[in-house]
């Protein structure tokens, strides 16, 4: 299923991904496009769900047997980063008083988002010589492999109180 729906014949959830063995018809052309119909049984209930494409909106279109879950996205609210449309792109390069109010949001975001944006930079620091962290890792790897061996050499000799005084240690 190419987008989250609701088969309407039993109304649980049908997931995005969700493979289907469709039969799949050519019944239109959009200019040089052909508009296909797929026809499937919902997994669930066996009901038939009938969906076609869309060219001209490149999307589907639920003709029967399911509806389609509306879910947006909103790039602001998500803290992603937006890209502004043609529009703004000129409203900010003809209108001063805009560019100023956008470099007040800016400023403003930036300072919101400054904290975490320094933890970060802390937390990366620790990490940032990576060869020093492998030679230490190693070096105590190499002084607890010595207090191993020592260990099973003991338990291997029968020494076995001897060698509970290690691991002690």
């Amino acid at each position: 299923m190419p987008f989250n729906c609701w088969c309407l014949s039993c109304k649980k959830p049908i997931g995005m991904g969700v493979r289907y063995n469709a039969e799949k018809r050519k019944v239109g052309m959009y200019h040089s496009t052909p508009i296909y119909q797929f026809t499937m049984n919902c997994a669930m209930c066996a009901g038939a769900i009938v969906i076609q494409t869309d060219p001209q909106n490149f999307d589907y279109t639920c003709i029967e047997g399911v509806r389609r879950k509306c879910q947006t996205w909103d790039a602001e609210e998500n803290e992603q980063i937006v890209i502004p449309d043609y529009k703004e792109k000129q409203k900010l390069a003809i209108d001063a008083m805009y560019q100023v109010e956008h470099g007040v949001k800016d400023k403003e975001k930036a300072a919101v988002v400054h904290p975490a944006i320094a933890a970060l930079e802390a937390s990366k620091s620790a990490f940032k010589d990576d060869f020093a962290l492998n030679c230490l890792v190693r070096k105590q790897f190499r002084v607890n492999l010595v207090l191993l061996n020592s260990h099973s050499y003991l338990i291997y000799r029968g020494n076995i109180s001897d060698a509970f005084l290690y691991l002690k240690l």
